[in-house]
């Protein structure tokens, strides 16, 4: 930079318009040697908001790219033998063990990170489909780790079918989106699969310990079994809302932590049985055992038919939320009335159809979230299904009401928002 690593070439001499059309070009050109040649030609100070958004894109589809080719050449190296500078480009049939502390040493990184790389690169080359979508600048590394992980214990043509099943869908989820989709893709194509993969996770289950920094420490409880850390989550919070409500001034992440320790120490008091809701999503034929699609634990992802069965069966005592909901449709049953607050069987039904926050990208479950009039109700905006949905604080809060993202609903649980520099985001309900 000089500044910032701004390169000026001659952009002095261009005038808005040919700026304008430079940027246009840029985003349709796919990435590449002149897509790297376009970068060169950008002056990032003379570019607007929205210019500068375009470019963002842009260098992110660049970066896959070559994300793509490291990963192409990782796998590569991987079946070379031993040899010098003049050895002919021989490859063996099966990986060379010790690759990755070729990798390691070449990259300067840990063998951890090298291992990490090197096993990415070998499940990615098995799934053409997504190393091209990489390649592609269409989804980034992220999103590959993402599909390769979870499929990782599949087999070549599993795996294939699933990738092919996702990967047009992947570029408009973030990477917790996508896990949960794959989980559900992965659990519904092969149950019984899935149902020893997660067994066999929960016989790993143990607690771990590690220290900051800052010299605070950390506790995890890892591979445990995902009903019980939901009901575990909805308590702690449970909790934490009612001291708040109490006038506690601990924020509530303060409040949870604090919580976790006093219950595993001992040191209850007579809070220590408020209970939170969890809801569990299932389809009808699934809970009846005629069918195993993938059950829903609201803001965890998808539950093993099984299990979600099992969950369903347990819960008499009303701790659980269950929707049960039409498999063609995957749309519960509801009633509704026109009125300023919702009714609960508004909020259930909207719940079930957005489960999570509809801000773009935002995972946060929709039962801790606000229920919005997409239209305000003081603009005449109806308190009925098509024009209600949960957003959290922050982007109720922040992003609606003081950042100034509009948005619009159409069709009914598919949320359109327009950012203050003009990009639009479209979120739509989970498939069914």
């Amino acid at each position: 930079m000089a500044e910032s690593g701004v390169r000026e070439k001659g952009l002095g001499e261009r005038g808005p318009d040919e700026i304008a059309s430079l940027i246009a070009g840029l985003a349709r050109l796919g990435p590449g040697v002149l897509a790297y040649l376009a970068f060169d030609q950008v002056d990032r100070r003379r570019l607007n908001g929205h210019q500068l958004v375009e470019v963002i894109k842009a260098r992110a589809r660049l970066i896959s790219h070559l994300q793509a080719e490291l990963c192409a050449d990782i796998a590569e190296l991987a079946h070379t033998p031993e040899g010098g500078p003049d050895s002919p480009p021989e490859r063996t049939e099966f990986v060379d063990e010790f690759v990755v502390d070729e990798v390691a040493a070449a990259l300067r990184s840990t063998a951890r990170a090298a291992d990490a790389q090197v096993t990415l690169a070998l499940r990615l080359s098995r799934l053409p489909r997504v190393w091209e979508a990489l390649y592609l600048g269409e989804i980034d590394l992220a999103r590959a780790r993402v599909i390769c992980e979870e499929t990782a214990h599949l087999s070549d043509e599993e795996a294939e079918a699933v990738a092919a099943e996702i990967v047009e869908e992947a570029p408009n989820l973030t990477t917790v989106q996508l896990g949960r989709r794959l989980r559900r893709l992965v659990t519904e194509k092969n149950p019984e699969a899935a149902k020893r993969r997660y067994e066999r996770g929960v016989e790993e289950r143990r607690v771990e310990t590690g220290s900051n920094p800052d010299g605070t420490a950390e506790l995890w409880g890892r591979q445990l079994p995902a009903d019980r850390v939901a009901a575990a989550w909805q308590r702690i919070t449970a909790m934490a809302k009612s001291l708040r409500r109490m006038g506690d001034e601990r924020n509530l992440d303060q409040i949870r932590a604090d919580i976790l320790l006093d219950l595993l120490d001992g040191r209850t008091d007579h809070r220590a049985g408020a209970r939170g809701g969890v809801r569990l999503t299932v389809d009808l034929p699934t809970l009846m055992g005629m069918a195993d699609k993938a059950g829903e634990i609201e803001g965890w992802g998808p539950v093993v038919a099984d299990l979600a069965r099992q969950i369903a069966e347990a819960q008499t005592a009303g701790t659980w939320e269950a929707s049960v909901v039409d498999p063609e449709t995957g749309q519960p049953f509801w009633t509704g009335i026109t009125r300023r607050r919702p009714t609960s069987a508004q909020r259930r039904f909207v719940e079930a159809r957005n489960p999570t926050c509809v801000f773009p990208g935002c995972t946060r479950p929709a039962v801790g979230c606000h229920l919005d009039h997409t239209v305000p109700y003081s603009e005449n905006g109806a308190t009925a299904l098509h024009n209600l949905g949960p957003l959290c604080g922050r982007h109720h809060l922040r992003a609606k009401h003081r950042a100034g993202w509009k948005v619009v609903q159409t069709p009914p649980g598919a949320f359109e928002w327009t950012s203050p520099r003009g990009h639009t985001y479209t979120v739509r309900p989970p498939p069914t």
